[in-house]
């Protein structure tokens, strides 16, 4: 029986380790990734994604808008609903939090949790944390480069945004027409 009972307090001790190394390695990622400013760079990246939306569709949307006979409120609506289907189509296709994830999956898996032990060490010292203020100085120009490199997205965005105005344009002349 005290057999029994020793084993069955091995196997639960032996249970609750292993899941708490689970957690305590997903702990240690989640810390990495904070003091490495993972979250960060993922959100200015994506937030410079919209700006550059945001900056090209009201610029064409005025320049439309200055087209349109007599300022019709029904084609400045239509115009404006453009706006918005191509503000939803130059979206990033991922949040943070999935981008993340991933990191965290496909890092996790290359490290143990020893060596996570010591990354972590490493990124709290003054060695790390200058690695760290150093990659937070380089965010700006990989947002850019990423950007450059989501630039085709936005591109074709742009495309579907003309075309989506101007075909407006053209229903409303036709209607127009047809009035006269």
């Amino acid at each position: 029986m005290k057999v029994l009972k020793l084993s069955l307090l091995i196997i639960i001790l032996l249970v609750n380790a292993s899941h708490a190394q689970g957690i305590t390695k997903e702990a240690k990622l989640k810390e990495l990734m904070k003091l490495q400013g993972l979250y960060e760079m993922i959100e200015q990246q994506q937030r410079y994604i919209q700006e550059q939306a945001k900056a090209i569709g009201p610029r064409m949307l005025d320049q439309l808008r200055k087209q349109v006979p007599g300022n019709d409120k029904a084609v400045i609506d239509e115009l404006e609903g453009a706006y918005f289907r191509f503000m939803a189509a130059a979206k990033s296709p991922w949040t943070v939090q999935e981008a993340v994830d991933a990191w965290a999956k496909y890092y996790g898996d290359q490290v143990t949790d020893s060596e996570l032990d010591k990354i972590l060490e490493f990124n709290r010292s003054p060695i790390g944390q200058k690695d760290v203020a150093a990659s937070k100085n380089a965010l700006p120009k990989w947002s850019a480069y990423f950007a450059t490199k989501n630039q085709q997205v936005l591109e074709t965005a742009t495309n579907a945004y003309i075309e989506d105005l101007k075909g407006i344009i053209e229903r409303v002349k036709s209607r127009k027409d047809k009035q006269q």
